[in-house]
């Protein structure tokens, strides 16, 4: 008769067990391992993995193990960190009220042992604990070997896109789940604690990184990790260095039209060693480098609006063919700022200055445009008119353009 109750009462806890499988079944990232935790006189976890493996033996040993433990000993912890004590199950509470979130506050209430040896590896001590609230952390198992020999694996991490970690002591690279074995105290590794990297999927990109203090006995340790901040970006400020310093450098001082004031290009070279010290500046932040970005740009601006008005011109060269109504234009030079490319009205093609455009033209003139670097920006037009002479070339023709 004792037999008959003690298994129905194995049955039930079974039944209770996995009433709460079933609804908590998905296993996610946790500081306190998702699992069965069974104290009393008996201290052992059980994760998941191992209570449905086996087709169901390794359910019966369980239930006989929670019996000695006695219900209220026995505290299931989902994949939310929040748990519930079978006894209240088993006492009628509904499940949405038996579940209650674990804190750093009721932890060593709910979770009272040391350690709980789990159940697949008696040798493995699973310490539960949580990490301050708002601060980034990773869960590692931690296997203390003989002769300094310990094998680290990373778990788990509230860090977005980890796959990879490695360890200070070695130059191994392992997923998470996957061991990196050390041995401390040789070739100058800590005996105390060793710094874990988080990585992405590429093995290089630091996501986060933290110490990890090597517990007692082995088990698992769940420690703090700080994210890597983010690169800082400086090729938007190093291309508007460079451009600024090619105005300076082609920049004539003086009074005439297309000149520029002494004032106004010292203080563009100003702008420019200003910026360039934050570039190089290798703890400069994003903002700035964004900052001084902004500030260098509005340095040009200052400096485009210094130049000495006057009219502007563009000097090109024109071929004349056979018959003369078939031509080439080449446009040499234009002292308008930011042209680099140009086109006429009887092509659409662009074409970089200095570079020739082929063209039909009714008589002997034709409209052209100056464009910025993107080929479609108009900066300036004007109409370029040539000698109407078969056969020849005519150089150095100057057009004013507006």
């Amino acid at each position: 008769m004792d037999r008959m109750i003690k298994t129905k009462k194995s049955s039930k806890i079974i039944c209770l067990a996995v009433v709460m499988m079933f609804l908590f079944a998905s296993i996610a990232s946790a500081a306190v391992l998702p699992g069965l935790y069974l104290g009393g006189d008996v201290n052992q976890y059980v994760s998941m993995d191992y209570f449905w493996a086996n087709d169901g033996e390794n359910q019966t040993e369980i239930a006989a193990l929670m019996t000695e433990a006695g219900l209220p000993n026995v505290v299931y912890v989902d994949d939310n960190q929040k748990y519930a004590i079978l006894a209240d199950l088993a006492a009628g509470i509904p499940l949405d009220e038996a579940l209650q979130p674990l804190t750093s506050d009721n932890l060593d209430d709910v979770l009272p042992a040391d350690g709980y040896a789990d159940i697949e590896n008696p040798e493995n001590i699973i310490v539960p604990s949580l990490p301050p609230v708002g601060e980034d952390y990773a869960t590692a198992y931690v296997n203390l070997g003989p002769m300094g020999f310990t094998e680290i694996t990373v778990l788990n991490t509230t860090v977005d896109g980890v796959a990879k970690f490695k360890v200070s002591d070695s130059t191994s690279i392992a997923d998470l789940n996957s061991k990196i074995t050390i041995v401390r105290g040789f070739d100058g590794a800590s005996t105390i604690s060793t710094e874990v990297t988080l990585l992405t999927s590429d093995g290089t990109t630091v996501l986060a990184s933290g110490i990890l203090t090597y517990p007692a006995s082995s088990g698992n340790v769940t420690f703090n990790v700080t994210t890597a901040a983010a690169p800082v970006d400086t090729a938007a400020l190093a291309a508007a260095i460079a451009g600024a310093q090619a105005k300076v450098d082609a920049a004539v001082v003086g009074d005439q039209p297309g000149n520029y004031p002494q004032a106004a290009v010292d203080a563009l070279e100003s702008a420019i060693a200003d910026a360039t010290a934050v570039k190089d500046n290798a703890e400069a932040t994003q903002a700035e480098v964004d900052a001084a970005l902004a500030d260098l740009q509005a340095a040009v601006a200052a400096f485009n609006a210094a130049k000495i008005a006057g009219a502007d011109t563009a000097t090109a060269n024109v071929t004349v063919g056979m018959p003369p109504n078939f031509v080439h234009i080449t446009v040499t030079d234009t002292n308008v700022d930011e042209a680099v490319k140009f086109k006429v009205d009887v092509n659409p093609a662009v074409a970089d200055l200095g570079s020739t455009i082929p063209a039909f033209v009714a008589g002997n003139s034709a409209e052209v445009s100056l464009l910025a670097s993107d080929g479609t920006t108009v900066l300036a037009t004007g109409t370029l008119t040539w000698p109407n002479t078969p056969a020849t070339t005519t150089t150095g023709i100057v057009f004013d353009v507006e």
